[in-house]
């Protein structure tokens, strides 16, 4: 069970490396070998933060998460949607003293997210994957000026990449009349690569309608 310190922490809200360190400290002098029981099952949820960071620090901070935090978090289970910062393409005055990101995160259930909360060292063990997870909580630390979420969202989530073919400008001439409404013809030009943004949009259905606005 965890120590009154750690659901002390949790109930708080404090951040993850808080509960990392108040767990870490509970660990038995050798190694914490666990076995896994079956898949649990349950109605996944996607986890969204919105993030605080240093100015200048959002690629330190996410190769951090990368390389180091996220490999431990993915091998109990969670699955990165993405990490995103924000970017200002149509010239919007940016804050001057930090970015901003955004972070989604796919769990099997809510219950699976609390796991990782209060007692994620009996999900995966204390191998150096752990190790690596821990320290890089601690370096990213730097980056971090704080977050708002989580906020706990059910839906459908996309897996296909978005690419950009814009219609070549061309006229074409129907071989025969096209009736009212009938099909367009269109050549498409070549996929333009670029650096992908992702756009956030809020919005407020009735409620209980969330599925058939879904559908």
């Amino acid at each position: 069970m965890p120590s009154n310190a750690v659901r002390q922490a949790f109930l708080a809200g404090t951040g993850l490396a808080t509960l990392v360190a108040a767990l870490s400290a509970q660990q038995p002098a050798g190694p914490r070998p666990v076995r896994n029981d079956v898949v649990q099952a349950g109605q996944e949820v996607l986890v969204f933060r919105h993030q605080l960071l240093r100015k200048g620090g959002h690629e330190a901070y996410f190769n951090l998460s990368r390389d180091g935090v996220w490999p431990w978090f993915e091998k109990i289970g969670s699955r990165i949607v993405g990490q995103w910062m924000v970017v200002h393409p149509d010239g919007q005055e940016e804050d001057p003293e930090h970015d901003h990101g955004y972070r989604l995160a796919r769990y099997a259930s809510y219950e699976h997210w609390k796991a990782t909360r209060r007692g994620h060292l009996l999900l995966g063990g204390d191998g150096p994957d752990f190790q690596r997870s821990r320290e890089s909580l601690r370096a990213r630390g730097h980056f971090t000026a704080g977050s708002h979420g989580a906020h706990f969202l059910r839906g459908v989530t996309a897996t296909t990449r978005p690419y950009f073919m814009p219609a070549l400008e061309e006229s074409f001439e129907p071989a025969k009349t096209r009736p009212p409404g009938g099909p367009r013809p269109v050549r498409n030009d070549l996929n333009w690569p670029a650096p992908e943004i992702a756009v956030l949009e809020v919005l407020r259905v009735r409620t209980g309608s969330a599925a058939k606005f879904i559908e």
